[in-house]
């Protein structure tokens, strides 16, 4: 979760919106900006639905998060 809130915003987007499924949303300003680690790329409120819904990562995200501790 840190790792996917820490990096940078590359395409910053000012909208406010909710979760998908209905919930309350902790990314609600902004929550379709683009965040990149510059190799990955994601929007702004993927983690939480990580944390909320527990969606899978991808294995190769996984291990490009762990290679770099």
């Amino acid at each position: 979760m840190a790792y996917l809130d820490a990096d940078h915003v590359l395409v910053d987007v000012m909208e406010a919106g909710h979760d998908n499924t209905g919930g309350a949303h902790r990314h609600s300003p902004g929550l379709s900006s683009l965040v990149t680690d510059g190799t990955w790329l994601w929007r702004q409120d993927f983690p939480h639905y990580l944390e909320t819904h527990h969606v899978s990562l991808p294995e190769r995200f996984l291990e490009h998060v762990r290679s770099l501790n």
